[in-house]
């Protein structure tokens, strides 16, 4: 559609509703990049401390469960059960039950299973709302059982309401063997093999398996089950040992075709993720096309095995043959996705566009539809159709707006307008994105943009084109943060709260966690409950967990302005941990200490022994073969890799690096924050690829996901640590 030309009449169609808006619409707070906001809301004074002093019989109750969890841990059996006699009668002590679960436990280890039956069943009828409620049945079938009472403890089961899982399929597995059943147990013990590969009772369901039946892997008749277990194992990325198990299930002999291709598959699949490109195409020749899920999967591997050895000619051959045999298949979905991002890799801008609107049109609801949406508009962008990318950057944002992709969207949008000589609508929306993403990447963009802009020359350009104008101001001014409240607690809520904080105090931090877990559930209107678990998390010195605790309920903590998060909340997001040793080596080598933090807080969340899959370890994510490098040139004494896990000695080696990727990078943030996660060498390519006289471009055109989240969110961490480390400063002052 084109746009038509400006209308300049005094009532023209757009030029009242720009100069309302200009004069409306709210402006970044001066110099800080903030909406104007409230005090910060507080957080109930009832959640404030963690631990709080209790009346003399429930604080002796406390510590009598602590002392003798203590006990059972040291497996002093008998000690534990002393401490727990009578607690269970406190007036106050609210977490009776799991003194008399504890109890039952140490029964069944002294090998008194009467007893221990007897406590489980007493729990279960003085506490028939607590969580413990499935751990007593289970339990309590196991001591049955122990106590040779199968037919008891199949009653208990059948009685008791819980639905199947792991737990009950093994215990009832255990139960049929008892009573002689074997074919059943063996059918039940494979089922918890194969359905749970991560589940406590999957270890032992197969010690089961072959006690029972030695030779169980090799039958024909196990091994659809055996496929199911491979399959899973791949699901939970424990390739290595779905590979061990497809190798020995080679030697299965079946007349069933079906299970052989799978078989071939999976173990195709176990290679591939092992790096056995090759070895997994070889796999693959025999696959047909009888069962097209088994064909679908294989045609997938087929594709990225032959990218990853380089074969374009047979990688897009691929993509053809499943787009044609298999068009609304998800391996077909996964495909397409991996020839845009193939072509993205590789810079072939023409490319990079025909494949997105590939998957776009096959795909429109998909997993990767707001991807390609957004990369073809970028596209449009990118080759100077600023129309077409207005409209495609209009839709995206309407399309299904979220607080982060409106203010993307929205921030491209003015660039589009500023291209097509449109500045009052330009300043428009840079001002609404600035007010609706506050510190966050692109709410520190529109913040600058709308700084620099001078809208006061006019209307050059033309009237706005669809989607209106008006229409992403509406959107984007909903979706404006509103400050965080945390309510008082009241009712169940509140009891769990109450019930994890004796728990705490009783050195059960696991249970208190999952009691705050299970409540969050049943009450997520309550952000009482995750914040009692940050602070929870927040004293075991777990910043990733307090962190992920806070994320589930404020997933856009980051857009929120100052004065909409209680400083409480602010300080667990943004821990400031280690600001001492930061502040030492960060003015030593002239970098901001708000950057260090934020890159701390991106690469490990203040974990200080985190280790990456990639072997990264410490504060920063040093790899150890740069942490050598870097301590030799710094003639570093005494370093050795286990240092990296030292706050001192990881800071000290991360801000050199960072220092020396600035300097490489002329001083360029973005380009040394690149490096910093993808190495030098892909963003020195980048760098001549993209050019970097326009950072944010660049920062769009980077062909790595987790290089352009680091990049945002580091840069918005940074200016997060800014306000925090300001706040700091002046309260010294």
């Amino acid at each position: 559609m084109k746009r038509k030309a400006p209308d300049h009449s005094p009532l023209g169609r757009s030029a009242l509703f720009l100069v309302a808006l200009l004069l409306s619409a709210p402006h970044p707070g001066r110099g800080s990049g903030q909406s104007p906001a409230a005090v910060a809301p507080r957080i109930p004074a009832s959640l404030d401390p963690l631990e709080r002093d209790y009346s003399a019989p429930v604080a002796a109750a406390l510590r009598s469960l602590e002392r003798s969890a203590a006990d059972f841990a040291q497996q002093r059996y008998g000690k534990a059960l002393e401490g727990l006699t009578g607690i269970e009668t406190v007036s106050g002590f609210l977490v009776a039950d799991y003194a008399v679960n504890l109890r039952a436990q140490a029964w069944s280890k002294l090998g008194r299973p009467a007893e221990a039956a007897r406590a489980y069943r007493m729990l279960r009828e003085r506490w028939p709302q607590s969580r413990l409620h499935r751990e007593s049945i289970l339990g309590e079938c196991a001591a049955l059982l122990e106590d040779g009472r199968p037919k008891e403890a199949i009653a208990l089961l059948d009685g008791s309401g819980l639905g199947i899982d792991s737990g009950t399929l093994y215990h009832r597995a255990r139960i049929e063997e008892a009573l002689g059943n074997r074919k059943t147990a063996l059918s039940l013990y494979l089922r918890v093999s194969a359905e749970y590969v991560n589940a406590s009772e999957a270890a032992p369901a197969e010690a089961r398996l072959a006690a029972l039946a030695p030779a169980y892997a090799s039958r024909p008749e196990h091994l659809g089950f055996l496929l199911q277990r491979s399959d899973n194992l791949l699901r939970t990325g424990r390739s290595a040992d779905a590979r061990s198990l497809l190798l020995r299930l080679r030697s299965v002999r079946t007349t069933d075709k079906a299970a052989l291709q799978r078989r071939a598959v999976l173990l195709a699949d176990a290679e591939r993720r092992q790096g056995r490109n090759s070895r997994a195409l070889a796999l693959l020749r025999g696959v047909t096309a009888a069962d097209p899920e088994i064909h679908a999967r294989a045609l997938y591997l087929q594709a990225v095995c032959n990218r990853a050895l380089r074969r374009e000619a047979a990688f897009i051959e691929a993509r053809d043959q499943a787009a044609g045999l298999y068009p609304e298949s998800p391996w077909t979905e996964r495909i397409l996705y991996s020839v845009a991002t193939y072509y993205e890799v590789e810079n072939r801008r023409e490319s990079i566009e025909q494949a997105y609107e590939a998957l776009l049109r096959a795909f429109p609801k998909g997993a990767h539809a707001r991807r390609a949406s957004w990369r073809v508009a970028l596209c449009a962008y990118e080759d100077g159709r600023y129309e077409e990318a207005l409209g495609r950057f209009g839709r995206h944002l309407v399309s299904s707006p979220s607080p982060a992709g409106a203010a993307a969207a929205g921030y491209w949008m003015a660039r589009c307008y500023e291209r097509l000589n449109d500045p009052r609508s330009a300043l428009l929306i840079y001002r609404r994105v600035a007010a609706l993403a506050n510190l966050n990447y692109y709410g520190q963009l529109a913040q600058q943009a709308a700084a620099s802009a001078r809208p006061e020359g006019g209307i050059a350009g033309t009237a706005a084109p669809e989607p209106d104008l008006q229409k992403a101001l509406r959107i984007m001014e909903a979706l404006q943060a509103r400050p965080v409240l945390v309510a008082e607690p009241a009712g169940p809520a509140a009891a769990a709260i109450e019930r994890a904080r004796q728990l705490v105090m009783a050195g059960l931090p696991e249970e208190a966690l999952e009691e705050l877990r299970i409540a969050a559930e049943r009450f997520p209107e309550e952000k009482s409950v995750p914040y009692v678990a940050a602070r929870i998390h927040e004293r075991r010195g777990d910043s990733p967990s307090a962190i992920g605790a806070l994320y589930s309920v404020l997933p856009g903590y980051a857009l929120s302005p100052v004065g909409c998060l209680p400083h409480e909340i602010r300080e667990i997001l943004f821990p400031l941990r280690y600001l001492d040793i930061v502040h030492v080596h960060s003015t030593a080598r002239g970098l901001e200490p708000s950057l260090v933090l934020a890159i701390i807080r991106q690469e490990s969340a203040f974990k200080e022994d985190a280790r990456s899959t990639a072997n990264a370890r410490g504060l920063m994510q040093i790899l150890p073969s740069t942490g050598r490098r870097l301590a030799r040139q710094a003639a570093l004494r005494g370093y050795s890799v286990r240092k990296l896990y030292e706050a001192a000695t990881n800071i000290d080696l991360g801000t050199r690096y960072l220092s020396d990727l600035l300097r490489m990078f002329g001083g360029k943030i973005e380009l040394a924050l690149a490096a910093y996660n993808a190495g030098e060498n892909r963003v020195q390519r980048w760098r001549t690829q993209f050019g970097d006289a326009d950072m944010p471009l660049f920062v769009e055109q980077v062909p790595f996901t987790e290089t352009r989240d680091y990049l945002r969110q580091v840069l918005t961490h940074r200016a997060h640590y800014r306000t925090l480390l300001k706040a700091e400063n002046s309260a010294v002052e």
